[in-house]
């Protein structure tokens, strides 16, 4: 049982290392997981870091829908060294609107 247990939070905790949290980034009306995905690239883009579709495993905005809110933009890269890259040149979006965290 402990052996099972283990595994799972090493699968946990391996899983939660290529995840990052975007928020500013403005919610279009009827936007959809593929736009969201397509918005984040080019973020990213501006950012220095060229990444294809295939880097970006999941992506989905959390929370409840407000009026006058954007909800924060979830984000599960394809690798850990991704997500390490993208967090050393967030620093570019200082005095702007977006905000990227890793999730730990």
């Amino acid at each position: 049982m402990t052996q099972q247990f283990d595994y799972m939070r090493d699968l946990t905790m391996f899983s939660r290392s290529r995840f990052i949290r975007l928020k500013g980034l403005a919610e279009e009306v009827n936007e959809t997981n593929i736009i969201l995905e397509e918005r984040l690239i080019e973020l990213f883009q501006y950012l220095g870091e060229d990444l294809i579709k295939g880097d970006i495993e999941r992506v989905n905005r959390i929370g409840r829908r407000k009026d006058g809110f954007n909800r924060v933009v979830m984000a599960e890269l394809h690798s850990h060294a991704t997500k390490q890259r993208l967090l050393r040149r967030a620093v570019k979006l200082r005095n702007t609107q977006y905000a990227i965290q890793g999730k730990n």
